[in-house]
C-alpha cells in the first residue's frame, strides 16, 4: 500500500519539510514501502508514518554529519549544532514510535500463582 498524501503531507510535518526541499515524493514512498514491510499496513498507518518519520531524520542526520563548524576572524559558523539538533528530533521521535508499539501490539504478562516450596535445611551432625 502507498502512501496518500496526507500521509505525506504528515511525515513532511514531523521533519520540518515544509517546501519539499529535503524529500522528494517518491524517495518518501521508498521509505514508506520499507517500512510497510514491518507492519501491517491496513491496521498500523500510524506505526508507519512514525516508522519513516524516524528513518527520514536519520538520513538528514547522515548528511548532516558531514558538517564541521569553523571559525574565520572574528565570524564563525556552527554548522555541527544541526546534527545536535536531529539528535534530539530523533530521540522525540524514536521515543514517539515505541510508545505507539507498545500500545498497538498490546502486551502480555504472564505469570503463575502456585506456592513456592520452602527449602530444605539441613543440619549437620553432631
Amino acid at each position: 500500500m502507498a502512501a496518500t498524501a496526507s500521509d505525506l503531507t504528515l511525515i513532511r510535518l514531523a521533519i520540518g519539510d515544509t517546501s519539499s526541499v529535503t524529500f522528494t515524493d517518491a524517495e518518501l514512498q521508498v521509505l514508506w514501502t520499507a517500512a510497510a514491510e514491518d507492519y501491517n499496513a491496513t491496521t498500523e498507518t500510524r506505526l508507519i508514518q512514525l516508522q519513516v518519520v524516524v528513518d527520514a531524520i536519520e538520513s538528514i542526520m547522515a548528511d548532516a554529519a558531514k558538517r564541521v563548524s569553523y571559525r574565520a576572524n572574528s565570524s564563525s559558523e556552527n554548522l555541527s549544532d544541526v546534527f545536535t539538533h536531529l539528535k534530539a528530533l530523533h530521540e522525540k521521535h524514536t521515543a514517539k514510535l515505541e510508545a505507539a508499539k507498545a500500545t498497538s501490539k498490546g502486551a502480555v504478562r504472564i505469570g503463575t500463582l502456585k506456592k513456592v516450596p520452602s527449602r530444605l535445611k539441613e543440619w549437620p551432625d553432631d
